[in-house]
């Protein structure tokens, strides 16, 4: 099978290049990246990869492989290949059904990407609404976590670009903005854990291309070393995801790919190169990392439709409006989105930003939060612009979803209804941002088609009180637990234990926590472990929180397991009441054992809980 994409090759544009490279300061856990595209040789991805958190990308042809199933059984998250971009001579059942009917779907006039036709993904089309019906398909099958969008993106990379005229180069970069955008909403309506991951960039050299960075989770760089200044800006862009951003990178040597990791904004890495290297992965180039963004499924408050509304004029300079919603219990903040076009002007860009305020007495009090900055250019279609949030505790009540328009007026628009006093705004200099609070304004016409995402609280099992007695320092190499009923099915996101340093050790001591699954009464198979925190010595008691994959739990009786490490006697846990206890020696370099193995009772429950959605 050729290369997945050809994606982003020669000389970048240079509007990215005021973003900082941010070598060796990755805010992002990355993890391995895998691309397995024979349907014979699974050997390294069995050996390797079945692993919570691993990425896994299947070919056009072999992603319903048992052993992709298999991997995803044991955590590991799989996209399915495909290319709407072009018609390819190969065919197999998958492909043939992916482009059913394609070959009277091609671009015109008639081009070639290389070796093979270009199909019709102009805005709307036969070919790209079969492509959304395909994912959408998918996005409901549970089969597969997301898709892997080879090609698409703000531009061709080849030299049938420079052949298209103004008109075909327009046509191409709203048509591929305009599918991205349909699969994102397919999934807000579908499953909001689904992923898309595109193989391109979004920057043609103006704004209009960046548009389509607003609806994918990240895009894949491909065969660029980490040293190319004029590439690894784009790892840091904002790619606005319902709060599971996959940045990925193929890089050109294991070295390469352990540079990647250190890029701001990357998640995953793989060192297959060339890539005929695609068929099967390498050993993994760095290490597995607990990633738990899929444990919940984003929710939504606000209007999530834009069905009945109509346009705005183009949103004045320096002024802010927005409507009220209702937030029917705590949450936590993720994005704000509003439907919006670039109708108001035939040229140009208006910058915009969201901001969040609570309401007081019916109109926006206190500002809670502000979004990054989306440019809508002239001429843009209408749709939603989704506007990254930083991470908000949010309580049940109402608030005020604000657009704050930029100092350039008269290009971006709203869309609102036609009910009085359901819209209230005022001038604020955009410059500064958002004032606080918002100020005496005016009521007017809306509301305004806006709506935020949110994860929803997490719930607890296990024993969420704190207990009174503290442990004598924690012995080297041992696990203890108390168990704990699960009442309803969910899915894992942390293993929780009250703690402290004040066990008389010196240094620090590494733990992890595991949850076993009962075995008449006793702790019996292995369900998941942590990643390792490190309880310093003379560390204040407290909740101490281990990341787990996002593990499925049935209902039923499970242990929440405390395992120490090869330090003795700085952490401390906490326990009392019933007798709920179980312990044994178990080698803490290896991970827990499977099953927990024969052990001994103890007299107190302890302070552990997990977390789950």
């Amino acid at each position: 099978m050729r290369n997945p994409g050809r994606a982003v090759v020669g000389v970048m544009t240079t509007i990215l290049l005021t973003i900082t490279s941010a070598f060796g300061s990755n805010t992002y856990l990355t993890n391995p990246l895998a691309l397995q595209y024979s349907g014979t040789d699974y050997t390294n991805l069995t050996t390797y990869y079945y692993n919570p958190t691993a990425l896994i990308v299947t070919s056009g042809c072999n992603a319903g492989a048992s052993q992709f199933q298999d991997a995803r059984a044991k955590g590991a998250q799989v996209l399915e290949y495909i290319d709407p971009v072009e018609l390819p001579s190969w065919n197999c059942t998958q492909a043939n059904a992916f482009y059913s009917g394609a070959s009277g779907e091609l671009w015109s006039p008639s081009r070639m990407n290389g070796t093979e036709p270009l199909l019709d993904i102009t805005a709307g089309s036969a070919w790209s609404t079969q492509v959304v019906n395909y994912v959408t398909t998918l996005m409901n099958s549970g089969t597969v976590d997301g898709v892997f969008v080879d090609v698409v993106g703000a531009r061709l990379w080849t030299s049938v670009w420079g052949d298209m005229s103004t008109t075909e180069e327009n046509n191409w970069t709203l048509g591929a903005i305009d599918l991205v955008r349909r699969l994102d909403a397919a999934r807000r309506q579908n499953n909001p854990k689904f992923i898309i991951v595109n193989n391109n960039t979004w920057d043609r050299g103006d704004a209009v291309g960046f548009v389509g960075e607003w609806y994918v989770d990240g895009i894949c760089l491909e065969h660029h070393p980490a040293t190319q200044t004029t590439v690894t800006p784009y790892a840091a862009r904002d790619y606005a995801s319902l709060g599971h951003r996959r940045m990925v990178s193929i890089a050109t040597s294991t070295s390469d790919a352990v540079a990647w990791a250190q890029i701001q904004g990357i998640t995953h890495v793989s060192d297959q190169y060339p890539s005929s290297e695609y068929q099967t992965p390498n050993a993994p180039p760095v290490a597995f990392n607990v990633l738990n963004d899929l444990a919940y499924t984003a929710q939504f408050f606000g209007s999530t439709s834009a069905s009945g509304t109509t346009p705005s004029s183009g949103l004045g300079a320096d002024f802010k409006r927005g409507s009220k919603v209702s937030l029917g219990q705590s949450a936590t903040l993720i994005e704000l989105s509003a439907y919006m076009d670039g109708g108001g002007a035939s040229t140009g860009t208006q910058s915009v930003r969201m901001e969040l305020y609570a309401d007081s007495s019916g109109v926006p009090g206190a500002l809670v939060a502000s979004s990054d900055e989306r440019v809508i250019p002239a001429g843009m279609a209408a749709g939603w612009v989704h506007f990254t949030m930083p991470q908000t505790a949010l309580a049940a009540g109402s608030y005020w979803l604000v657009i704050h328009s930029g100092a350039t007026g008269g290009i971006a628009r709203d869309f609102g209804g036609s009910t009085a006093n359901t819209w209230y705004g005022n001038s604020d200099t955009y410059s500064d941002g958002g004032s606080n609070p918002f100020g005496t304004g005016t009521f007017g016409t809306g509301p305004i088609a806006a709506y935020g995402t949110y994860i929803p609280p997490a719930q607890q099992f296990g024993r969420t009180t704190i207990a009174t007695t503290p442990s004598s320092g924690l012995g080297t190499n041992f696990k203890r637990g108390s168990m704990f009923t699960l009442g309803t099915a969910g899915t894992l996101s942390s293993l929780n234990a009250y703690l402290d340093g004040n066990g008389g050790g010196s240094g620090s001591q590494q733990l992890r926590m595991e949850l076993y699954r009962d075995s008449s009464g006793a702790p019996g198979a292995k369900v998941v472990e942590s990643a390792v925190v490190s309880i310093n010595s003379g560390q204040s008691p407290g909740w101490v929180t281990f990341a787990t994959p996002p593990v499925s739990l049935t209902s039923g009786s499970y242990w929440i397991v405390i395992h120490s490490g090869d330090t003795s006697g700085v952490a401390r846990d906490y326990g009392d009441g019933a007798s709920d206890w179980y312990g044994n020696t178990d080698t803490f370099s290896d991970g827990g054992s499977d099953p927990f193995g024969t052990g001994t009772t103890g007299t107190v429950t302890l302070s552990v809980f997990a977390s789950y959605y």
